[in-house]
């Protein structure tokens, strides 16, 4: 079994290789290879600050629905960085969630939002919620919308 000090010591180098490097790819095929998802679970809730970094965006990029639980509190945490790397590695989750469909209209939705087309965001947003269920990012995708009209 590998020490912990190990195993965080390898996901922080691999999370400043990409830092340095932006090779998304590469990041995730050296987490791939070498975590499962319960190390990466702990050092995400007990790690040291880069710790929890890196796991939160290892997460993100592999992680699954069952991670939005421990990536929630992190938020609230006091190291900005930390929140917004778990606001997107929440995000990421939530684009993978749900059939081929709901990603699709997903996808469209957060265009419209990006071309300032609210109106239609606002629209789209409440048929995919009628036709597929509330879904936290039609949601928030549309609660954006609505702030901009």
């Amino acid at each position: 079994m590998n020490h912990p000090v190990i195993k965080s010591s390898l996901l922080i180098k691999l999370y400043h290789r990409y830092l340095s490097d932006g090779d998304t790819a590469h990041f995730i095929a050296g987490i791939a290879l070498r975590f499962m998802p319960s190390p990466l679970e702990r050092l995400l809730l007990s790690g040291n600050i880069q710790s929890r970094r890196a796991a939160a965006l290892a997460i993100g990029l592999l992680g699954q629905q069952s991670h939005v639980e421990l990536l929630g509190p992190l938020l609230r945490s006091a190291d900005r960085r930390l929140r917004l790397i778990a606001d997107d590695a929440l995000r990421a989750l939530a684009v993978r969630e749900g059939t081929l469909d709901m990603r699709q209209s997903l996808e469209q939705i957060v265009r419209c939002n990006e071309c300032a087309n609210f109106s239609k965001t606002i629209i789209l947003a409440t048929a995919a919620m009628q036709e597929f269920g509330v879904s936290t990012e039609f949601l928030h995708q549309r609660s954006l919308a609505y702030f901009q009209t």
